[in-house]
C-alpha cells in the first residue's frame, strides 16, 4: 500500500492522494494493476498515513486517514487482496488534521501471538479535541477495541509511532 498524488519534494506529494494496493504472488518479479482503496473520487481525497497487516486469519487489514473528513478508515481482504470489503471509519478515531497539518507521518500495525492486530495512530477520540494524543486500538478479525491512550499531547506532537508486540 502507498499514498498517491503528483509531485512533491522532500517526501510529500501535493493534495489530493489516494491510498493504492497491489500484490505479487511470483516473489515480486511482476505486480498487479493498483488499486484504489481510499475514495475513487481523487479530486476530493487526502488519503495519509497509510499502513497494512495481515491478521492470525490470513486478512489483510489496511488503515488510512482522510485528512479532509477528520476519519481514520480501514478496509479488510479476506482473499489476498482479490477483493476488499467496503471502507469503515475506526469507531472513536479521528484525525488530527485541523490540530497539525502535518503530511510526513504515519501508522503502525503489528499482530501479537492471539492473531491480533494492533494499531498505533496519532489522533484525537473526540473532533472537538484540541491536543493529539497517541493512540492505540486492536483489530480481533472481526471488530475494534476501544481507543486507549499511550500518551497525550497538549502542545505538542507525536510523530512517526513503531510499534512491536512480544505477547
Amino acid at each position: 500500500v502507498w499514498e498517491s498524488g503528483y509531485g512533491g519534494g522532500l517526501g510529500q506529494v501535493r493534495d489530493p492522494t489516494q491510498v493504492l494496493y497491489a500484490s505479487s504472488a511470483d516473489h515480486g518479479d511482476s505486480w498487479t494493476a493498483p488499486v484504489v482503496l481510499s475514495s475513487e473520487n481523487a479530486e476530493n481525497e487526502n488519503a495519509r498515513n497509510v499502513t497494512i497487516g495481515v491478521d492470525g486469519r490470513g486478512a489483510l487489514l489496511t488503515v488510512w486517514a482522510n485528512q479532509l473528513e477528520q476519519v481514520v478508515y480501514y478496509r479488510v481482504s479476506r482473499d489476498n487482496g482479490r477483493t476488499w470489503s467496503q471502507a469503515q471509519p475506526v469507531p472513536g478515531l479521528f484525525g488530527g488534521w485541523t490540530v497539525y497539518q502535518q503530511r510526513l507521518d504515519d501508522f503502525t500495525l503489528a499482530e501479537d501471538s492471539a492473531g491480533n492486530l494492533h494499531l498505533v495512530v496519532v489522533g484525537r477520540r473526540l473532533l472537538e479535541q484540541t491536543g493529539l494524543d497517541l493512540l492505540h486500538v486492536v483489530w480481533d478479525g472481526n471488530g475494534w477495541s476501544t481507543p486507549a491512550v499511550v500518551a497525550s499531547y497538549a502542545e505538542d506532537v507525536p510523530e512517526w509511532p513503531r510499534l512491536d508486540v512480544n505477547l
